[in-house]
């Protein structure tokens, strides 16, 4: 009986090995707006500040140090706010920002880039569109 029960044993941890912990989840910003820099961002009382992410450029952070406990568990069942924060490369130097709710049940990227539109319209530096996939 002993040896069976250390079989079960032994054959229970395997069936829990890493294979099957969560991967490790990413949150990339590609700034597709030639009219703004991104200069900031925040998740879950995690703040990425001091950083600068011009047209054309993306980041992209690792979650793996962001408190998802203070507000529940990235298992697809709850909604996050993603703060991004931006100025303006024009004079005057405006800034703004914008959330985005999301679920993270996988790695997320934030687009933000100028609207398609009718290029006779004017298009500010707080003209943007925002898709997250």
């Amino acid at each position: 009986m002993k040896k069976l029960t250390l079989l079960l044993f032994v054959a229970l941890m395997f069936s829990c090995s890493s294979d099957n912990l969560p991967l490790s989840m990413t949150l990339t910003i590609d700034n597709q707006n030639p009219s703004i820099n991104i200069e900031w961002v925040t998740l879950s009382g995690t703040e990425w500040r001091d950083i600068v992410i011009t047209n054309g450029q993306s980041r992209t952070f690792d979650l793996s140090d962001v408190r998802w406990n203070t507000i529940g568990t990235p298992d697809g069942n709850d909604n996050f706010t993603v703060s991004v924060g931006w100025r303006c490369v024009a004079t005057p130097r405006i800034d703004g920002d914008f959330d985005s709710v999301m679920t993270f049940d996988n790695s997320k990227t934030i687009t933000v880039s100028k609207p398609v539109q009718d290029p006779s319209i004017p298009c500010g530096c707080n003209c943007y569109e925002v898709t997250v996939n």
